[in-house]
Order: structure tokens, then sequence, then C-alpha cells
């Protein structure tokens, strides 16, 4: 019976590899489609074009590379650019904290209050939320920028 078990976690450990990439499976899928459609239109228009099947497969697997490579390059430079202004939005909200607690702490209660928090017990949430900066600013990240990297 340990065998089983044991069995069990090797098949589960071996898919620990799959769930890194997990996040990316939309760039794989948006890649793929992309480098199918663009590839068959270079073959077939090679094919068209009547050239000598060696080009038609240079060809094809030039574009298959090429495409590849420039979604690859897009698809970083795209997370990239999210998460530096990620992250330059969270230092604005740290400034803000940090310099404007008042104006923040209203933005809190304003925030909860739509939620449907009231009296003491909205309070309590805002002083709860704006005893701790991290905490603070994370709610407002997730509030205000409306994402949570």
């Amino acid at each position: 019976m340990n065998s089983v078990f044991h069995g069990e976690s090797k098949a589960h450990g071996g898919k620990a590899w799959l769930n890194r990439y997990q996040d990316y499976l939309g760039e794989f899928v948006y890649g793929g489609i992309d480098g199918c459609v663009t590839t068959f239109a270079v073959v077939a228009g090679s094919v068209g074009a009547d050239l000598d099947s060696a080009v038609i497969l240079i060809l094809g697997f030039a574009n298959l590379l090429a495409d590849g490579f420039a979604m690859s390059i897009g698809a970083y430079l795209s997370t990239k650019s999210e998460r530096d202004n990620y992250e330059k939005h969270k230092r604005v909200e740290y400034w803000e904290v940090d310099n404007l607690p008042e104006k923040e702490r209203e933005e809190i209660k304003e925030i909860y209050q739509a939620k449907g928090f009231e009296g003491a017990l909205l309070e309590k949430v805002v002083d709860v939320i704006t005893s701790d900066r991290d905490r603070w600013v994370d709610v407002m990240m997730k509030e205000e920028v409306g994402n949570d990297c």
C-alpha cells in the first residue's frame, strides 16, 4: 500500500512543474494559434508561388521561429510593463498613507461604507485596516487600482 501512495505522490510531484506555468497558459494558447495561422499563411503563399519544397520548409520554420520569438518578447514586455505600473501605483499609495493619512483613512471609510458597513463596525474595520501600513496599502491597491499582482 505504501507503494501506491508513493506512486501517487510521485505523480503529483511530477506535475509540480506544470503548476509553475499555469499563469502562462493563455500566452501559450494565443502564441500557438498565432504561430499556426501566420506559418500557414507563409507556407500557403509559398506553395501558391510554386516555390521549391525545400524553400517552403525553410520559410515555414523561419516564420515559426521568428513568430515565437516575437510573441515571447511581446508577452514578456507586456507583463513587465504591468508589473512596473503596479509598483509605481504602490509607491504612490505608500507615499499617500505616509503623507496624507487622514485623506487615505477617509477613502478607506468611503470604500467600506459603499460596501454596506456603518456605525461602530465601520469604524472598527477602518481602524483594523489602517493600523497596519502594509495592509492599508494592499487594501488601497485592490480597491483603487483594482488589481493585486
